[in-house]
C-alpha cells in the first residue's frame, strides 16, 4: 500500500512541475457540452499531439512561440481547427464539436464513439438504431467505461449497477424482477454463451452490456419474465488506437488485457479490432483458482455507404482448479458456522472449458427508406470437469457431509440466424419504422457422466470437525458405477415477428406480434421426446406507447408477453405426465419515465411494473418411492419500481446508481407449494451507486476519486435436506463499499479499486442447505494502463 501511494504522490509532483509550464489548454465537448475522452488535438506541421482524459480536458506544453492551426478530431464529428498566437504564456482554447452528418448504422458494423456512462442509442430495444428514451420498455446498459473505472472482469461483478438484479449464485447466475435471468444473447443473437457448470464469462470483452427488462419475446423469442442480458462486443473503429493493461490485486490476482482497432487500408473500408485478456488468480474459496484466456478478434467491411459487414469471433478457455463451486453447506441451520473459504471440493478437483463464438452480420441499403440485415451466430462449447461435491445430504448428527464426485464431459453447440427487413416511410403525417424478421435457433448438449456416490463406493464423507485433506484422485479407493449417464437435449425454435414504431406529433407508438414454434427433445437414458407432449406453438404481442413531454422528459406505458419451454426435474421417469400441461407464459404491463437532465448529460429511468407467469412445473413434495409427481403452478404475480440512474452532473462527476423495490405473491392456495415456493434469492429492497469525480486544474488535475456501494435486503431459501433443522435459510441484509483511486498522465493511467471496503461478511444467495454462496472480503486491484 505504501507502495501504491508514493507512485501517485510521484506522479502528482512531476505533474505539478509539468503544469508551471506555459501551454494551450482546454476541454473538447460535444453540442450537449459532454465532454468527449479520447479526442485528438493536434499542432499542425509539428510533432505535437495529445488526446483528452475522462473530462475531455487537453493540455499542450512545450511550445515556441508564434502562430499555429490547432485541429480537434474526434470519431463520429465533424473536424475544427483553430488559430492561434502562441507568444509563450498560457492559452485556454475549449472546442464544441458537432455530430458529423452520417446515416446512424441500423446494425452495429463500426464500434461507437460514445465514451460515457450514459447510454444513448439501443439496437436490443428495437433491432434497430433507437434513443433509449423512446422505447417503451426499461432498458439498464452498462458501458465498457463502468467496467473499467470499478475494475470489473467478469459478467457476475455487474449486478450492483442495474436496479433489480441481483445475484442469486457464483457464475451468471441473476435474479431479475424476481425471475432467474441469465446472459443467452450475445450481439442481439440467441446463443449458447456456456453451461451451467461454467465460469462467469469476461465482461472485457463487451463494449456494453444491456438488460432489457422484462417479456421480451416479441423480439427475442422465449425468455424469461425476469428479461434478458445481451453482450455487445467491441467493434472495429476507423481511427487507430490501441490500449493495454496489467493488473494485480489480493488473492494473487494478475490480469492482463490489450485492445488494438483501426483501418487496414488508406481507404478506411476494411476495419479490424483485437480484444485481449488474460487471468490468473487464486480466489477467496479454498483451492477455487480462475486460469482464463480470452481472443476476439473483429473485422468490418464497409463495400460502401450502402452495403456493410462484420465479423465478430470470440475464443475462450477456462482452466479453473477445483473445478465448479457448489457454494458451502449450511450447519445445523447456521451460515455463519463454517469460515468464507470453506469448500466442500479437493484440490485435485478441475474444470476445462472452450468456447467459440462466430457472430457474422450484414446491411445492405436498397434506399434511404428500405434496408436488409442479415445475421448468423455460431457457438461450440467443450467442457471436462471432475469434481468431488456435497448431495446435499448430511449424517444424522449433523457433522459430516455426504459427498459424490462426478466426471463429466459435455459438449454442445448453437446456431441462430436472422434476417430482417426496416422500411421507414410516411402515411401523411404519420412516420413509420417498420421491421419484418424471421429467426432460426438449434441447440444441443450432450453429456457423459460418470459417478461414485458415498463411502461404499470410495468417497469419504467430509468432516467438519477434522478434515483431511485430498491432494490427489489416487489417494482414495473410488469405484466409479458402470453405469454412465448420459443426458442430451436438443431444442429448435422458429420466429417470424413484425414490429411497426409510429411517430404521430409527441407520441411514439411501438407494436409487435410475434409467431413462435418450438422443437423441444429431452433425452436421459432412454429415448424421451416431449415435444408433442406440449402445444409450444405460440403467439406474442407487445404494445407501448412514449409521450414526449419536452425534450427532457418522457413518460411510457407498455404490455407485453413471453414464453419459456417447459422444463423436467432430473427424476421424472415418466414424461407422460406432461401431456396436455400448458405452455410457461408470463406477461407484463409496465409505466415509466426516461428523463434527462444536467443539459442532456444524465439519464433517468424509472418504472413500475406488474409481471404475472402462469404454469411453472415444480417437484410435488410428496412424492415417493422413487417416483416424483408434478405439480403445476397457478398465477406468480411479481410487482415493483426501479430507478435507473446514469450519465454526469457535471464535467467532472459521473454517476451511476439505482433502486428496487420488488414483491413477489403467489397465488396457489396448494399447501406444498406454499411451503416450497417462497420468494426465493428475492430481496424486496436493493440499491446501488458509483460515483467518480475528476479534478482538472490546479495540483490535483488529471486525479480522479470514485466511492460507491451496494445495499441488498435480507431474502430468504427454502431447505429441503433430509436433515434440514428449519424449512428455511435466511440470508440478513447487507451494504458493501468500494472505493477507487484514478490518475492519468500522458499516455499512462493508474487505477486502484477497493471492494467491499468495510469487510462486511455476507452472501449473495443460494440454492438449498448444502449450497449457499458467500461474498468476497475485502480485496483491492491495481491496474496500469497505456494508450497509443
Amino acid at each position: 500500500m505504501k507502495t501504491i501511494l508514493s507512485t501517485i504522490i510521484l506522479l502528482l509532483s512531476v505533474q505539478f512541475i509539468h503544469a508551471q509550464n506555459p501551454s494551450i489548454k482546454g476541454t473538447v465537448t460535444d453540442e450537449d457540452g459532454i465532454p468527449l475522452e479520447g479526442a485528438t488535438i493536434l499542432v499542425v506541421n509539428t510533432s505535437n499531439g495529445v488526446t483528452t482524459n475522462g473530462s475531455g480536458y487537453y493540455e499542450i506544453s512545450n511550445l515556441n512561440a508564434g502562430d499555429y492551426k490547432i485541429l480537434v478530431q474526434f470519431l463520429g464529428y465533424a473536424d475544427v481547427t483553430r488559430n492561434v498566437s502562441f507568444s509563450g504564456t498560457l492559452i485556454t482554447l475549449d472546442v464544441q464539436l458537432e455530430t458529423a452528418v452520417e446515416s446512424l448504422q441500423d446494425v452495429e458494423i463500426i464500434g461507437r464513439r460514445n465514451t460515457d456512462y450514459k447510454p444513448d442509442v439501443t439496437f436490443a430495444g428495437t433491432k434497430t438504431a433507437t434513443d433509449i428514451k423512446l422505447v417503451p420498455q426499461s432498458i439498464a446498459i452498462l458501458n465498457k467505461e463502468i467496467v473499467a473505472d470499478q475494475g470489473l472482469f467478469r459478467l457476475g461483478e455487474i449486478s450492483e449497477n442495474v436496479a433489480g438484479l441481483t445475484r442469486i449464485r457464483d457464475a451468471d447466475g441473476f435474479n431479475s424482477r424476481g425471475f432467474r435471468v441469465n446472459q443467452g444473447y450475445i450481439n442481439g443473437n440467441r446463443a449458447l454463451i456456456g453451461t451451467d457448470f461454467a465460469n462467469s464469462t469476461l465482461a472485457v470483452q463487451y463494449e456494453r452490456i444491456e438488460v432489457v427488462k422484462g417479456p421480451s419475446a416479441a423480439l427475442f423469442g422465449n425468455s424469461s419474465p425476469g428479461g434478458i442480458i445481451n453482450g455487445v462486443t467491441k467493434k472495429p473503429l476507423t481511427e487507430n488506437r490501441a490500449s493495454a493493461t496489467l493488473s494485480y490485486g489480493s488473492f494473487d490476482t494478475k490480469r492482463g488485457t490489450a485492445d488494438v482497432t483501426g483501418p487496414v487500408n488508406d481507404a478506411e473500408t476494411l476495419l479490424y479490432r483485437v480484444n485481449f485478456a488474460w487471468e490468473n488468480a487464486e480466489t477467496f474459496r479454498d483451492f477455487q483458482k480462475n486460469r482464463a484466456i480470452l481472443f476476439a478478434p473483429s473485422l468490418s467491411y464497409l463495400l460502401n455507404e450502402n452495403t456493410s459487414f462484420n465479423v465478430d469471433i470470440v475464443g475462450s478457455f477456462n482452466n479453473d482448479q477445483a473445478g465448479v463451486d457448489r457454494g458451502s453447506p449450511v450447519l445445523q441451520g447456521d451460515l455463519f458456522a463454517l469460515p468464507i473459504s470453506f469448500n466442500t471440493a479437493e484440490p485435485y478437483d478441475n474444470r476445462q472449458n472452450s468456447s467459440i463464438l462466430l457472430t457474422a452480420s450484414g446491411s445492405h441499403k436498397f434506399s434511404d427508406n428500405l434496408s436488409v440485415n442479415v445475421s448468423y451466430t455460431r457457438s461450440d462449447f467443450d467442457q471436462n470437469f471432475l469434481e468431488t461435491r456435497s448431495a446435499n445430504r448430511f449424517t444424522e448428527d449433523g457433522t459430516e457431509l455426504i459427498r459424490n464426485i462426478n466426471d463429466r464431459i459435455t459438449d454442445g453447440y448453437s446456431d441462430f440466424v436472422t434476417a430482417y427487413l426496416v422500411g421507414k416511410f410516411k402515411t401523411g403525417a404519420i412516420s413509420h419504422e417498420a421491421v419484418f424478421g424471421w429467426e432460426y435457433f438449434e441447440n444441443q448438449q450432450v453429456s457423459e457422466t460418470r459417478s461414485a456416490q458415498g463411502e461404499i463406493n470410495g468417497v469419504p464423507n467430509l468432516s467438519f470437525n477434522n478434515r483431511q485433506i485430498y491432494d490427489s484422485l489416487s489417494d482414495l479407493l473410488v469405484n466409479f458405477s458402470d453405469v454412465t449417464t448420459s443426458f442430451t437435449s436438443k431444442n429448435q425454435y422458429r420466429g417470424l415477428y413484425v414490429q411497426d414504431l409510429i411517430g404521430i406529433g409527441a407520441f411514439k407508438i411501438l407494436g409487435g406480434l410475434r409467431y413462435e414454434n418450438l422443437d423441444q427433445d429431452a433425452f436421459f437414458i432412454e429415448d424421451q421426446n416431449i415435444s408433442d407432449l406440449i402445444d409450444n406453438n405460440v403467439i406474442l404481442p407487445r404494445l407501448g406507447v412514449t409521450w414526449q413531454l419536452n425534450d427532457k422528459i418522457n413518460v411510457f406505458a407498455s404490455y407485453s408477453e413471453s414464453f419459456q419451454p417447459q422444463t423436467l426435474p432430473l427424476g421424472v421417469s415418466d414424461v407422460e405426465q406432461i401431456r396436455g400441461v400448458d405452455a410457461l407464459t408470463s406477461d407484463q404491463i409496465e409505466f415509466g419515465t426516461k428523463s434527462s437532465f444536467f443539459g442532456n448529460r444524465l439519464l433517468v429511468q424509472a418504472s413500475l411494473y406488474s409481471i404475472n407467469r402462469n404454469g411453472r412445473l415444480i417437484e410435488d413434495p410428496a412424492s415417493s418411492g422413487g417416483f416424483v409427481n408434478l405439480l403445476q403452478i397457478g398465477d406468480e404475480v411479481s410487482r415493483g419500481f426501479e430507478l435507473d440512474i446514469s450519465g454526469r452532473i457535471s464535467n467532472n462527476f459521473t454517476l451511476i446508481a439505482n433502486y428496487a423495490f420488488n414483491e413477489i405473491e403467489i397465488k396457489d392456495d396448494t399447501e406444498s407449494i406454499a411451503l416450497l415456493e417462497l420468494e426465493e434469492n428475492n430481496p424486496k429492497h436493493t440499491a446501488g451507486f458509483w460515483g467518480k469525480y475528476t479534478f482538472t486544474d490546479g495540483f490535483f488535475n488529471n486525479l480522479g476519486i470514485g466511492a460507491g456501494g451496494r445495499f441488498v435486503a435480507e431474502s430468504q431459501i427454502v431447505d429441503t435436506t433430509p436433515t434440514a433443522i428449519t424449512d428455511r435459510i435466511f440470508f440478513d441484509s447487507y451494504f458493501t463499499a468500494r472505493l477507487g483511486l484514478f490518475y492519468k498522465i500522458d499516455k499512462f493511467n493508474i487505477n486502484f479499486n477497493l471492494n467491499n471496503a468495510f469487510d462486511e461478511r455476507y452472501f449473495i444467495g443460494g440454492l438449498n442447505a448444502g449450497r449457499v454462496f458467500p461474498g468476497a472480503p475485502r480485496n483491492f486491484l491495481v491496474t496500469l494502463g497505456y494508450s497509443f
